[in-house]
């Protein structure tokens, strides 16, 4: 069948993207077929990120996405369509990059609230602190924020407010580079990682 057609993993990765772009627009000929079968939607949504990024999901660690307005709109319409079918409805990577995907549209408060419903179902979950994404821009570079820190707590991780979105963004201490970091403290030119359990402060250069 279609999900058959495809065997990319087995691909010299100069070929790889080739490929992928031929996969993807013969699944596109047929697209009344495949948005009846689950299998053959996840494998589309495979595609057209690997054409996109020239990635798969979770290839890399701390990846800039370089995704236009339209691509991260094109992005969520894929997945409420995935996300319908059972089988993948707890498909936490899903669930991640849907949650990634609210939060560079601007949709902030929905952001926080499909990390909610991911944190629900991810308690014995693997990896859930690997910054799989960070909030990059269209041209796939990361982005730069900065912000006040509004609690630290006994563990030595805190919250930091930035501006426009409705919750603190979650820190570690000793990552930050100061030893004593008190409420109010400002830092810059930080990035916004996501990994599993949500969006993070991310002090890497």
């Amino acid at each position: 069948g279609i999900v058959g057609e495809f065997k990319g993993k087995q691909l010299a990765p100069e070929k790889r993207l080739h490929r992928t772009s031929q996969a993807l627009a013969f699944m596109d000929k047929y697209q009344d077929v495949v948005r009846k079968d689950a299998r053959a939607l996840f494998l589309r949504f495979k595609l057209w990120w690997r054409k996109k990024t020239n990635s798969d999901f979770n290839e890399k660690e701390r990846m800039a996405i370089p995704f236009t307005t339209e691509d991260w709109n094109e992005c969520v319409r894929s997945l409420g369509e995935l996300l319908v079918f059972e089988e993948f409805q707890s498909n936490l990577t899903l669930r991640l990059i849907e949650a990634v995907a609210f939060f560079h549209r601007g949709e902030y408060r929905r952001g926080f609230d499909a990390y909610e419903q991911l944190e629900s179902q991810q308690i014995f979950a693997r990896n859930r602190v690997i910054r799989r994404y960070v909030f990059s821009d269209a041209n796939g570079s990361p982005r730069k924020f900065s912000g006040n820190v509004t609690q630290v707590r006994e563990n030595q991780n805190g919250f930091i407010a930035v501006a426009g979105f409705p919750k603190g963004i979650a820190f570690i201490v000793r990552e930050s580079g100061k030893t004593d970091v008190q409420k109010s403290d400002e830092f810059s030119d930080f990035r916004i990682a996501f990994n599993m359990r949500g969006p993070i402060v991310d002090f890497r250069v």
